[in-house]
């Protein structure tokens, strides 16, 4: 199955979601995809910052390094386009 086969290649912190037929929406089919297993820390979005690809607005740069940065779409899109990803779709998420 290729669902199977993509999930046998995980890149390193990221988990495989493996797709199919969504429940309530019969319609939607989704092939797998790799998403983040955890947020974008704060610490790595000031990083992103740093090199000029995410704008400083709109951020939260505040409490631990580790913890989940707060940010909009807008800065969530330049930060997973920076680290070389991108946001899920409205039907993966």
């Amino acid at each position: 199955r290729a669902a199977t086969r993509f999930c046998d290649h995980v890149p390193e912190g990221m988990r495989c979601e493996t797709g199919g037929k969504l429940t309530g929406a019969p319609e939607v089919e989704l092939s797998p995809f790799h998403i983040d297993a955890r947020p974008v820390s704060v610490a790595e979005y000031a990083a992103c910052q740093a090199a000029g690809a995410c704008s400083r607005r709109a951020a939260n740069r505040s409490g631990p390094a580790e913890a989940p940065a707060v940010v909009d779409w807008l800065r969530a899109r330049e930060v997973c386009a920076w680290l070389g990803k991108r946001l899920p779709s409205e039907w993966e998420w």
